[in-house]
């Protein structure tokens, strides 16, 4: 059964449900009374505008439904969703937490991997396994948690052979071909300067690497390079 009670801070102006819908109780500019409000998804985050006096402020529905319905003794920081889901703010969903607490819930209960996790001789030797049947080294690495760079290190570049695991090599591709003026590590760098900053020049970057704007291209849409 859908519970309604006062936001924390907007007593008498709004209130929210166990069911993490909000609603202004009090009627304002352009506002009418006793009418749900529209909320935004940000990053998968339900966010809210509160107003009162003319003052507003965003804040996220999570947040909102804890403060009012769960007692939070030990003043704890964070609120989790529990399965997972940010846009699920029912109160059965929330609890408070801690930032460790936090986070060991997304590696333990949601099976999220950390972005430094220490690759093992077994996961190199499955990435190498992979690698040379054709799979593409993002979605490796996103499988064991780890950077495009870091796996290829690992897989080609000999950086576990402490491991005992010895670096594969694909012979006349990408850097190891007689007439490649980049090196792999160049390629991963220009394809991160376009997804950070999709408006770069080719030419800039080209000027940069001494190499055809059309190389740069091809590059970052994947047209050449495709090995890595």
């Amino acid at each position: 059964m859908k519970t309604w009670l006062p936001v924390v801070g907007y007593e008498g102006v709004y209130c929210v449900s166990s069911e993490g819908d909000l609603m202004r109780i009090k009627g304002g500019k352009g506002c009418a009374p006793n009418k749900i409000m529209k909320s935004t998804a940000i990053n998968r985050y339900v966010n809210v505008s509160l107003w009162n006096n003319n003052k507003g402020t965003s804040k996220r529905m999570h947040r909102i439904v804890a403060e009012a319905f769960i007692p939070n003794p030990e003043n704890k920081p964070e609120v989790n969703h529990k399965n997972g889901i940010k846009h699920d703010n029912r109160v059965e969903n929330l609890e408070w937490c801690t930032k460790s607490e936090n986070e060991a819930h997304k590696y333990r209960v949601l099976g999220h991997r950390p972005a430094n996790t220490v690759l093992t001789s077994d996961n190199i030797l499955e990435a190498q396994r992979r690698y040379s049947n054709g799979e593409g080294l993002i979605g490796i690495a996103k499988g064991f948690g780890v950077s495009v760079m870091a796996l290829h290190r690992a897989v080609t570049g000999g950086s576990h052979v402490s491991l005992g695991v010895a670096p594969i090599r694909l012979e006349n591709k990408g850097e190891r071909h007689k007439a490649s003026t980049l090196s792999n590590d160049d390629v991963f760098r220009i394809r991160e300067m376009f997804k950070n900053n999709p408006l770069y020049m080719y030419t800039t970057v080209a000027e940069k690497y001494c190499v055809s704007p059309n190389t740069i291209r091809a590059i970052v849409l994947r047209k050449n390079w495709t090995h890595i």
